[in-house]
Parts: structure tokens; C-alpha cells; sequence
């Protein structure tokens, strides 16, 4: 029976926790999460799910002494140090929300968009040290429709993210699953690059003189809770979108 960690906090954390791992014949020996508190997510978190059902909550140091057998690892939002990374006998899994090694980084969705590409996906990999370079388990992906925001292809991507991790977990708890080093893919023709977010974010501002060209900008930033694409007049911002929801939100 092999001894796991979970990381992760957010909704799709929780039922990726709730639904497949905890399922499948593991000792789950804790989960490093933390409270959520956000202006729009309204499903349970991690953290709220662990006290209620009295799984423990562990401090880095803590999974580290523990020396567990794998770890994974959904959109959570912390640095694992490598320390605790080498710690695990055959590793982390990660869910990382963009195609690698194309889109290592942040804000993948809306990148992706911004570059006018036809497919967006995720990814699931072995956490290393370094931003999202360790080897490739799976991708899966879905077509970029007209339609789409960055929004939309976040929410796309948490289905995404449930299912690489549903269909791989087996191959991993069995130490059978595939393992691609990136370098390999790159090597192979692939491109790569990695998305930080302050300069994702400096994207959203548009010249009055480039708006008719900013298309893609604008459905990348597009979202009912984050504040969108935008250009300034005489100092003030006014804000552009290609749909409409509820009031704008910074939190």
C-alpha cells in the first residue's frame, strides 16, 4: 500500500482529493493545504473538507520526515521546497493548468489565447525543481473555440486537470506510468517558454491604437470576477469585454 501526501486548496483540489484519491488503496498520510479566501469560489475547499473529516494537515517539515511514496499535487499554490520534493520514493504528481514544455509558468490559459493558439490543454508531471520542467505522465487537450475566454478555458481546464489525474492514477500507484523528460520533447521539436504573472498581467493594458488588433487580448482577460482587458482615456481606465456577468472584482 503505498503512502501519499496531497497538495492542493481550491474546489477542484477537494474533489480530486475526495473523488480519486482518497478511492483508491493508499494510506493517505495527510495533505498540505491552506484556507481559501476569494471573492468567487464558492465550492469547498481543501482545508474545510480535511477538518471535517479529520484527515490531517501537514507542514512541509512534517511530510518530509514522513518519507512518503508520492505526493500529488492539484493547482496548489505553493513552492515545494526540493528538500521535501526528493523526499517522496517515486515523486510528485503535478496538474499543471497549460501544454509542456510550451507553456511553463502562470496564467497558461490566458497566454494561449494572447498567442492565437488552436488547442489549449494541461498537463500531468513529475514536480522538480525548477518552474514546471520535470517529466511529462500526460497531456490532455481540448480545441480553442471562437467563443472562448480565458475564463472558460480555466474552467475547461479544471475538467481537464480531474481527468489526466483520474485516468493516470492507477499507472502511478502501480510505478507504471509513462515519463517523457522535456528535454527529450524539445530536442524532438517542441517549442518552449515560461509565463510569469506580472508580465501576463501588464498585457491588459491596450493603446487606443492598437484596440482593433487587441481581439485576443481582450477574450484572454475576459472574466466576470477579475478585472479585464482595458484602455485609458484622459488618465481613466475603461474596461473592454466580449461578454458580461456579474460586477467586476479584484479580489
Amino acid at each position: 500500500m503505498k503512502r501519499v501526501v496531497f497538495f492542493g486548496s481550491i474546489g477542484l483540489a477537494r474533489k480530486c482529493l475526495e473523488e480519486i484519491v482518497i478511492g483508491q488503496d493508499i494510506e493517505l498520510l495527510g495533505v498540505c493545504c491552506s484556507p481559501i479566501i476569494s471573492g468567487w469560489r464558492e465550492d469547498e475547499s481543501v482545508y474545510s473538507y480535511c477538518e471535517s473529516n479529520n484527515i490531517p494537515i501537514l507542514t512541509f517539515d512534517e511530510v518530509e520526515d514522513l518519507s512518503p511514496d508520492i505526493g500529488f499535487s492539484v493547482r496548489y499554490d505553493k513552492i515545494i521546497p526540493e528538500k521535501v520534493i526528493y523526499s517522496f520514493k517515486q515523486g510528485i504528481f503535478n496538474t499543471h493548468g497549460g501544454i509542456l514544455p510550451e507553456y511553463r509558468g502562470s496564467y497558461c490559459n490566458i497566454n494561449a489565447l494572447i498567442n492565437n493558439e488552436e488547442e489549449y490543454g494541461v498537463t500531468l508531471h513529475y514536480i522538480s525543481k525548477g518552474v514546471d520542467v520535470g517529466d511529462v505522465v500526460a497531456i490532455k487537450k481540448v480545441k480553442i473555440t471562437e467563443d472562448d475566454t480565458g475564463f472558460t478555458l480555466y474552467k475547461k481546464s479544471e475538467q481537464l486537470c480531474y481527468d489526466v489525474l483520474r485516468e493516470n492514477i492507477q499507472d502511478i500507484l502501480n510505478d507504471t506510468n509513462k515519463r517523457i523528460p522535456q528535454e527529450d520533447l524539445i530536442q524532438s521539436g517542441h517549442s518552449f517558454g515560461t509565463y510569469y504573472a506580472k508580465s501576463t498581467l501588464e498585457k491588459k493594458s491596450i493603446g487606443l491604437e492598437n484596440l482593433k488588433d487587441s481581439m485576443n487580448i481582450v477574450r484572454a482577460f475576459d472574466s466576470p470576477y477579475h478585472e479585464p482587458a482595458y484602455t485609458e482615456v484622459e488618465g481613466k481606465k475603461i474596461y473592454l469585454r466580449v461578454s458580461y456577468g456579474p460586477s467586476v472584482s479584484n479580489n
